[in-house]
């Protein structure tokens, strides 16, 4: 064994997930700033954001490759029950899901009646609703129009499977 430190599990279930021994592995390289990243659950690829750089990669055993650009500045993913990708897109202002034939459509925009500043992290809730934060950081220049206030917080009721619903946004609990 190297020199090198365990790793540390805070939460002992972890250590059934990874080899606290193990090393740690560089994926790519040459990346502007990573965010998002979804694992496939049926089909074992991981995809991720690069924002700046307005792209999304997949790894998979094969290694990294490139899946979109642009990406309408994609920040956050998750999938919803159907295997849809969720994304918040910062230069949009919008979350977006992407049928499982590549096909988009937006699920949010705007909270009451103003439009959405950069969504940016999202969540599907067992019932299917979709929580996601919107906060102000995304509207760099470049990126949109900064705006004065800042919302915390969305939820889209449980959208279903149609794939050209648009929902209203409620503020999130907390």
């Amino acid at each position: 064994m190297s020199t090198r430190e365990r790793h540390e599990a805070i939460e002992p279930r972890f250590e059934l997930l990874l080899d606290l021994d193990g090393p740690v592995r560089t994926l790519g390289a040459g990346y502007h700033f990573v965010e998002g990243p979804v694992w496939h659950p049926t089909e074992h690829y991981l995809l991720f954001s690069d924002i700046p750089g307005d792209v999304r990669r997949r790894w998979d055993e094969s290694g990294v490759t490139e899946v979109a650009c642009p990406t309408r500045n994609g920040n956050g993913m998750t999938y919803d029950r159907d295997l849809n990708l969720l994304v918040c897109e910062h230069a949009t202002s919008s979350v977006a899901r992407y049928g499982n034939d590549g096909t988009r459509s937006e699920l949010a925009t705007h909270f009451e009646g103003r439009e959405l500043n950069s969504p940016n992290d999202i969540v599907v809730h067992s019932d299917g609703s979709i929580y996601f934060t919107d906060p102000l950081y995304g509207r760099m220049p470049g990126y949109g129009v900064e705006r004065g206030d800042c919302k915390t917080s969305g939820v889209i009721p449980d959208h279903g499977s149609a794939p050209d619903d648009r929902h209203d946004v409620r503020r999130g609990e907390r």
